[in-house]
């Protein structure tokens, strides 16, 4: 991980790629690949098809963000790949941080080398994105790492540094978009009323017309499930914070160098501060409500200038995915009481399987 003067530059460097206005521009193309993307399942399940409840979206995710960022419409079965290696590789990660002697004993079980061939994979992805002609396109960011290499103002970064922010943005938008969206779908079949609500609000305005980033201004209720869904599954489920002085929190002293990890799932249901604190009620995020609700007490996004870059094309990118789903989807998972648990990100235990089929009405 990047910090000080690397981390300013590199954030400086790509931050004008993920404005809200920028963010928006992205809406359209967005919406074609998710159309395309389910366009594909909608072929595998002429029949129902079960798979696991994360699939659909890392393949999703891994589209987006290789065509938008990277300039890349790849095939299939490079998707695919692509897909499998990073969701290894942050299992891996997650693995091995859990006890400091795992990077040893991951020669063992396998677990570093296939470590290593990601990274020998993903490297020969970006030397390939280095050499092709999206290298020196400016609206890309993949132009703009490329071109920071020129920059004699820049750090001194390592060769890999394409590579490594190659494997962020998947590992961002895999891990954390896709298993929200996981989560989400995982909560409205619990919830068979909420998701009646959402298929009500996505045929009033989208009528038999594909949902698009057209549409998105006029799904309040598509917006405020995922909303709610992040604030009982934060993906992204803890806040690092380093204590640089002495204080005393609610009768705990710290010290400088220790680590605050603030819990998300804690936090975000919370009785004191939220009512009926475990219910699936995405109606607590209207609009008008928003104003009511302390930034420091919902922060699926993070906080402080760490917070997530990419916050203003996930949010509508998450809205318009599950309303294209339940537009043209049904969906049931084997397990109906599904646990949590911490890896990289807040992911389902268990097999977390899926059975989706069309939607008939």
């Amino acid at each position: 991980s990047l910090e000080g003067d690397r981390w300013r530059y590199l954030r400086k460097l790509e931050q004008p790629y993920f404005t809200p206005r920028v963010s928006e521009g992205y809406l359209p193309a967005a919406s074609e690949i998710t159309r395309a993307e389910l366009d594909d399942l909608h072929e595998r399940c002429a029949a129902p098809l079960t798979l696991h409840g994360l699939e659909i979206h890392a393949r999703l995710n891994t589209r987006l963000i290789l065509a938008l960022f990277f300039g890349r419409e790849e095939p299939p079965h490079t998707r695919a790949e692509i897909t499998r290696r990073i969701v290894d590789g942050e299992d891996t990660i997650a693995w091995r941080s859990k006890f400091p002697w795992r990077s040893a004993t991951g020669w063992l079980n396998g677990r570093n080398l296939r470590a290593r061939g990601h990274r020998a994979f993903f490297q020969r992805y970006a030397d390939a994105l280095e050499a092709s002609p999206v290298a020196s396109d400016p609206s890309r960011l993949v132009g703009a790492l490329c071109r920071m290499r020129a920059d004699s103002s820049a750090p001194p970064y390592s060769h890999e540094l394409l590579r490594n922010e190659l494997i962020v943005h998947l590992g961002a938008s895999t891990e954390t978009q896709g298993v929200a969206e996981g989560w989400c779908m995982y909560l409205l079949s619990r919830h068979p009323r909420v998701l009646e609500r959402l298929r009500a609000e996505v045929d009033e305005v989208a009528g038999s017309e594909p949902v698009g980033a057209q549409h998105l201004a006029s799904l309040p209720y598509a917006l405020q499930v995922i909303r709610e869904t992040l604030r009982l599954f934060p993906t992204a489920y803890g806040v690092v914070r380093d204590c640089v002085e002495p204080v005393e929190i609610c009768g705990y002293r710290a010290r400088p160098r220790q680590v605050f990890f603030i819990a998300l799932p804690g936090l975000h249901r919370t009785p004191r501060f939220w009512a009926d604190a475990d219910a699936f009620r995405p109606e607590r995020f209207r609009e008008d409500r928003l104003p009511q609700i302390d930034r420091h007490l919902y922060m699926p996004f993070g906080a402080g200038r760490h917070v997530c870059i990419g916050q203003h094309l996930a949010l509508p990118a998450m809205t318009m995915a599950m309303a294209q789903l339940a537009q043209r989807f049904e969906w049931s998972f084997e397990d109906t009481e599904v646990k949590w648990k911490g890896r990289a990100t807040l992911k389902p235990r268990g097999d977390f399987l899926v059975t989706v089929s069309r939607r008939t009405a």
